[in-house]
């Protein structure tokens, strides 16, 4: 994003309330990227590349 990171765009929209489940799609996919994504406020991470199986199991526990 060009202006301000994803990061910063997934905490202000949970300060304005949105209840959304936020799950990041990064290419940072050290060992503790998951976490590290968790802890800042994500719901769910995902790293790059994705493929479908890992992208359905996502989308399936939040569209419950």
């Amino acid at each position: 994003m060009p202006n301000i990171s994803g990061t910063e765009t997934m905490k202000k929209l949970k300060e304005r309330g949105y209840t959304i489940p936020i799950v990041v799609i990064t290419a940072e996919v050290e060992a503790n990227s998951k976490e590290k994504f968790i802890s800042s406020g994500f719901d769910d991470y995902l790293g790059k590349p994705t493929n479908l199986k890992e992208l359905e199991c996502v989308l399936t526990k939040f569209l419950k």
